[in-house]
């Protein structure tokens, strides 16, 4: 209980914080829109939760080894580069794309624009991916059981969190491998260093990186590119895989 507690206070520390970041681009009634899903998703999981106490190896929260650290951070790396290619392979294809940030699921770089970057990063790329993993693999996969019979549900919901023609099917692959490298560790660390790995390269590319405006702009000779991101997305699961397979 007091588990379920301490991060219910850390959400809602988060979310509040989240709030005013974004209240200062958005008027209140936009702001109530983009905010209140996630919100409302949340705290309806933790009126669940907290009737419940979970164990505490239901939760998983031994330190995994040094190779399983290194594995989770090249799976991080290797989602983004597999997220890249394919966002950019949509530009190339449908320039109009890039009018509608909230269809490829980048309107956060939109909404954290001036944001102080220390306030950026404790939110975006620490506070949030720490807060989902603890909640979505720490306890829900952990109490469901039985490795893909709690992976898939639970991905599923995460990626539904996270609406968009692009982010929703990428969240969805991505959830899953989070979700086997817990499984294959037995600790949620791996997934939380994973994410907080993914979120902070994205938010070092939305301060530094091309709009999508920029890359529907540039055409198709960024194809000649795609390679190397494909490489590495292949790569990055094969070898997360080969450290976290599952033992009969």
């Amino acid at each position: 209980m007091r588990y379920l507690l301490g991060t219910l206070v850390l959400l809602v520390t988060g979310q509040l914080v989240a709030l005013e970041l974004v209240a200062r681009r958005l008027d209140t009634f936009d702001t109530l829109v983009v905010v209140s899903p996630g919100v409302t998703s949340l705290v309806l999981v933790y009126l669940l939760l907290l009737a419940h106490r979970p164990r505490p190896e239901l939760l998983r929260l031994a330190l995994p080894s040094g190779r399983q650290m290194l594995a989770a951070v090249a799976f991080g790396l290797a989602a983004l580069a597999g997220q890249a290619a394919l966002g950019t392979l949509l530009l190339v294809l449908f320039p109009d794309l890039a009018r509608h940030p909230e269809m490829l699921g980048t309107e956060t770089r939109d909404l954290l624009a001036g944001v102080p970057l220390v306030q950026r990063v404790l939110v975006a790329a620490l506070l949030v991916p720490a807060l989902e993993e603890l909640l979505f693999r720490g306890y829900l996969q952990g109490r469901l059981g039985g490795r893909w019979r709690a992976v898939l549900p639970v991905s599923v919901v995460f990626a539904l969190l996270h609406p968009g023609l692009l982010s929703t099917p990428y969240i969805f692959l991505f959830s899953l491998g989070l979700g086997y490298m817990v499984e294959g560790s037995s600790s949620v660390w791996t997934a939380v260093l994973g994410h907080v790995v993914n979120n902070g390269v994205v938010l070092a590319i939305g301060a530094a990186g091309p709009s999508p405006e920029q890359v529907a702009a540039i055409g198709p000779q960024l194809l000649l590119e795609l390679p190397l991101p494909i490489l590495l997305a292949a790569a990055g699961p094969w070898y997360m895989w080969r450290e976290f397979r599952w033992r009969t």
